[in-house]
């Protein structure tokens, strides 16, 4: 898949001059990828162009230990993940999907974590509407944590 700067391209913020922020790939899938092969082609000169890694089952398990509840509210609430467009010359996809920010397994364990401003639905099941306003709490104090510098490693590709 090539990524670059494509003024016709709306459907997606890969394709638009902005910064895209913090997001996994794909939140929509059941099984969204585990790894990602970045290559640079050609890199903005000056300022810009940085990407940031960030460990974000390390900041669930301080979230875990620090804010059990708001562990809980991100390991239980199904989040709406959307994904609809079109690449060029193939079909349009259209990918909707419900789960929570942090997955764990049967043990406990956290699977994986979800995070895709931009692919995050803004309506939840009527069963957690009450949890709404907790859960965006929850949420704010989760994706700080992911911006704190511990668990980030910010760099700029080269070409």
């Amino acid at each position: 898949m090539k990524v670059s700067v494509d003024p016709i391209r709306r459907d997606s913020p890969a394709y638009l001059p902005e910064p895209i922020g913090l997001h996994t790939d794909v939140p929509a899938y059941c099984h969204p990828l585990e790894m990602a092969i970045l290559h640079c082609s050609q890199q903005i000169k000056g300022e810009g162009g940085e990407s940031w890694l960030c460990d974000g089952f390390h900041a669930a398990e301080q979230m875990r230990e620090e804010h059990p509840m708001h562990f809980k509210l991100l390991s239980t609430v199904p989040v709406h993940w959307r994904d609809v467009g079109r690449e060029p010359g193939t079909i349009e996809y259209h990918l909707e999907s419900w789960y929570p920010t942090i997955s764990v397994d049967s043990n406990g364990q956290i699977e994986m974590v979800r995070v895709a401003d931009h692919m995050r639905g803004s309506h939840f099941a009527n069963e957690h509407k009450d949890k709404l306003l907790s859960w965006y709490e929850a949420y704010f104090n989760f994706y700080t944590l992911l911006h704190n510098e511990q668990y980030c490693a910010k760099y700029k590709m080269q070409n």
